[in-house]
């Protein structure tokens, strides 16, 4: 993984495979998330707001970072979310 980083400076990716559960509402089978393997290798990473579902519900965008660069990771995430508008109450 991190061979892979040496030519980037950042991963942008769905923070998760699906969109996020109602209040209430159990993930369930087959809705398992993307953020699980940076947790697991500590390194830097953000979700931010980046748009809502037709739902009504968020959908976020997830930015990770090489080991040590967390001033990249939180400075693209606050670019990202003065774009996308950020948190936003849900519509539902």
């Amino acid at each position: 993984m991190l061979a892979f980083l040496e030519d980037y400076d950042l991963i942008l990716c769905p923070p998760s495979a699906t969109q996020p559960p109602r209040v209430g509402e159990e993930p369930g089978l087959g809705k398992w998330n993307y953020t699980s393997v940076y947790n697991i290798t500590g390194w830097p990473a953000a979700v931010v707001r980046a748009g809502t579902s037709p739902q009504g519900l968020p959908l976020g965008i997830q930015i990770v970072g090489r080991p040590w660069t967390e001033h990249v990771v939180l400075a693209a995430a606050a670019h990202i979310e003065s774009k996308t508008g950020g948190w936003q109450k849900p519509q539902v």
